[in-house]
């Protein structure tokens, strides 16, 4: 995929959400918390970073949505189930996973457990790998089989 030009600011990047004002560039990194969801860091339409890339014709850098990203998880294809909702509603964490992009860093204490944030599937981000389908038209039938009569 060619490299994006950076834009002018956050309002010009391909992942900027101008809804809530939030920049999915990166995929969240591993906490010390479990079933910690995801919050993406807001920024203000005029800002902007060395790692944007601007809004073109679709054919440069796009956000990977997570429901549709190699790195998203659900053991037992099932989603996470933690004991309250952390200001999430059920159905938020129904179509939720495991984003594990990245693997845990060094601590600052060997007894420290890590767990990989929660996403859900409509989240995206810039570090994602797209596993989607392909669309039926880029699909290139299998041969159908032949048989030869044996004399």
């Amino acid at each position: 995929m060619p490299k994006s030009p950076l834009p002018q600011d956050c309002a010009g990047c391909v992942y900027f959400r101008s809804g809530n004002k939030t920049c999915h560039r990166h995929a969240p990194g591993t906490t010390g918390e479990e079933f910690q969801p995801t919050e993406w860091p807001l920024v203000r339409r005029t800002d902007r970073c060395g790692e944007g890339a601007a809004v073109g014709d679709g054919t440069g850098e796009q956000p990977v949505t997570c429901g549709n990203c190699l790195h998203w998880w659900r053991p037992d294809d099932k989603p996470p189930s933690p004991a309250y909702g952390q200001g999430k509603p059920a159905d938020w964490w129904t179509d939720s996973g495991f984003c594990t992009r990245f693997a845990p860093g060094p601590t600052g204490s060997e007894d420290r457990e890590v767990y990989w944030r929660v996403t859900h599937a409509g989240d995206c981000c810039g570090d994602g790998e797209d596993v989607s389908p392909p669309d039926d038209a880029s699909v290139i039938p299998a041969a159908e089989k032949v048989l030869i009569p044996q004399n």
